[in-house]
């Protein structure tokens, strides 16, 4: 993949040309999409990042953007919504399943 050349280019103070192969590794069929809202961090593209982390349901990617980047109040809120939701996933996978169910049929929902 690209991230290494990521790499070189940050630690070169080039970043355009890092966001150029971030930008190039999103079309590449080589690309680990489980890397990719890391590298979109590493190059400050925190949207990107976030939305990415957020597709793979990935704690530890929103744990690395928060870290990486400069944050707004908004994609601070959206990254700790994206956890509570991703941490309830986690805690019952089927618990929406079992709200399709029953519907209508329990006091406390």
């Amino acid at each position: 993949g690209y991230e290494p050349f990521v790499d070189v280019c940050i630690r070169s103070h080039k970043n355009d040309e890092a966001r150029r192969f971030v930008d190039r590794s999103i079309y590449s069929s080589k690309i680990d999409d489980e890397r990719l809202p890391f590298m979109f961090a590493k190059v400050l593209m925190a949207d990107e990042a976030i939305n990415s982390a957020i597709k793979l349901k990935s704690i530890e990617a929103l744990h690395f953007i928060e870290a990486k980047c400069q944050l707004s109040e908004a994609n601070l809120t959206k990254i700790r919504q994206a956890k509570e939701k991703i941490q309830d996933y986690d805690d019952n996978p089927l618990k929406n399943v079992f709200k399709i169910f029953n519907r209508g049929t329990r006091a406390d929902e």
